[in-house]
């Protein structure tokens, strides 16, 4: 790390000084190129426009609109004209300092930790000794929104719960739109992977922020190529588990809307007798328990679902025949991005399953509480009673029997689906085990330290699961090989190893090209 890398991340995060983008990359550069030891004893940058653009990076018109405006705010101080000359030929000369609020910003250093391959990437982003080596095509702009997604992202370049609000706050950038604009280029420049939407509390999630996959494999930035492992699986084979992604099981009837002429008194009392009873599941953990895993002939290492006992699925068939958990869940998540947000949610939970509970996910389902009570506070909106309550309408037009209705929906189908998504998070969690175990066997790998991120990439809604992937972060002891494939068929599984990504051009590893640019 350079002796400039602490003072830059102070600079980088700040938020006090509310800095545009151009005026962080500028006090970034100046204290890269001169020295922040010796700029904050008053020290006066003495040079022509024409000798700034090389060592900032920036054009004459951005320098001259930066500098002024940092002097207006107060945070540069140019000097007194006693006894100073002005030159009369040539391009006129810069004169400025550091004043007093930026020295106290930079020297309060910030506490935030970045991972230490990111912040070789933020390195080469920021502080660069020849701009022509260090992507040239990137803006300040660019730059600063990169450097601030790298600062916040996981091992495995996962930039979880930063909304586009505070991107725009840190970066500088402050607006949505241009954020919105800054992110649209840097995923054409294939810095960024995948980018999943967030919702604003409008729709049954509340209020989730959106994420970001940063390309951490070919970007160009780490001084010593990939760190990290991508691991891309491909299903040749039609199969229960393959025919619908995570967040498709539970929209399976979607499409289908009631209506209050659709449902009758003796229905809807018989609905009420079903919702009554789950709760009573709940309690005796029949629906915890109801769910087992067994091993196939295709993959003997791994396992896929096996049913529901019958007594759990007289209750998934009553919630089914009503289209009860696509109604709670609103007709909004009909729309793709809201689709692919639920997928993302469930592999992002399975990730975290992954991480932190690795030896826990074994063939029974168990509640791992922590991870429960997130996920419930996280991801379930709190206006759920007004949804309930629209639900409740379509179905009875009676007021007596509508706030009844409520109630038993509020106690009894909302806890009811959050073991329905916990139960699909657990799934996705014991069946990427499965494969990473049978992917790696007999290698040294521990796979109980390892961080891991899986990618909703090749999320198709209404399409069967064809390929996903998983970017895994392995400590100390590393694979052999960066890239692994595993195409899965009828019969034996094949796996290929590969040191790069030229793999990619390959017609039989075509449905992976999307991943990262090749």
């Amino acid at each position: 790390m350079s002796n400039s890398f602490q003072y830059t991340k102070a600079i980088l995060l700040d938020t006090s000084l509310k800095l545009s983008t151009e005026e962080k990359y500028f006090l970034i550069r100046l204290v890269d190129t001169y020295g922040y030891e010796k700029l904050k004893t008053n020290y006066f940058v003495d040079k022509t426009i024409n000798e700034l653009e090389e060592l900032l990076g920036m054009s004459d018109y951005l320098i001259a609109k930066t500098r002024d405006s940092l002097i207006e705010k107060g945070y540069l101080i140019e000097p007194e004209i006693v006894g100073y000359t002005k030159v009369s030929r040539g391009r006129p000369r810069v004169r400025f300092a550091f004043a007093t609020l930026i020295v106290s910003m930079i020297n309060k250093l910030s506490k935030h930790k970045i991972e230490d391959d990111h912040a070789q990437r933020i390195e080469s982003l920021l502080l660069w000794n020849d701009k022509g080596e260090s992507h040239k095509e990137l803006t300040p702009s660019n730059r600063i929104l990169l450097a601030v997604l790298y600062a916040h992202a996981n091992p495995c370049g996962a930039v979880y719960n930063l909304g586009v609000m505070q991107m725009a706050k840190l970066s500088g950038l402050k607006t949505r739109d241009r954020t919105e604009g800054q992110l649209e280029k840097l995923t054409k420049l294939c810095f960024i992977l995948d980018r999943v939407s967030g919702t604003t509390g409008k729709y049954f999630f509340g209020n989730v922020k959106g994420e970001i996959f940063l390309n951490i494999f070919n970007d160009g930035l780490r001084r010593s190529g990939a760190s990290a492992n991508l691991i891309l699986f491909l299903y040749n084979f039609n199969h229960e588990y393959t025919k619908n992604w995570s967040a498709d099981k539970l929209l399976v009837h979607s499409n289908t809307r009631l209506t209050k002429a659709s449902i009758n008194e003796k229905t809807v009392n018989h609905l009420m007798f079903c919702l009554s009873d789950i709760k009573a599941l709940i309690n005796n953990e029949v629906l915890v328990n109801s769910l087992a895993w067994k091993r196939t002939v295709i993959l003997p290492d791994c396992s896929w679902c096996s049913d529901l006992t019958d007594e759990a699925n007289m209750v998934m068939h009553s919630i089914d025949e009503h289209r009860l958990l696509p109604l709670l869940l609103d007709s909004s998540l009909n729309t793709p991005a809201l689709k692919k947000l639920l997928q993302h949610k469930i592999h992002y939970y399975a990730s975290m399953m992954l991480s932190r509970h690795w030896n826990k996910i074994t063939p029974k389902l168990i509640i791992i509480q922590p991870l429960f009570d997130e996920l419930i506070e996280q991801l379930i909106s709190k206006k759920n009673k007004i949804n309930l309550l629209e639900l409740a309408t379509l179905l009875v037009a009676d007021v007596e029997v509508k706030e009844q209705l409520v109630k038993e929906l509020n106690e009894n189908l909302v806890e009811f689906f959050h073991y329905c998504i916990y139960q699909l998070i657990f799934e996705t969690a014991f069946l990427t085990k499965g494969l990473l175990e049978m992917l790696y066997k007999g290698e040294a790998v521990d796979f109980n330290s390892a961080v891991y991120s899986i990618l909703s990439i090749g999320y198709d809604s209404n399409r069967r699961m064809k390929n996903f992937g998983v970017i895994a972060k392995f400590a100390n002891k590393r694979p052999c090989h960066t890239y692994k494939t595993i195409t899965l068929h009828r019969n034996n599984p094949v796996i290929s190893n590969f040191q790069d990504l030229n793999f990619l051009q390959d017609d039989e590893h075509k449905a992976f090209r999307f991943y990262v640019k090749s």
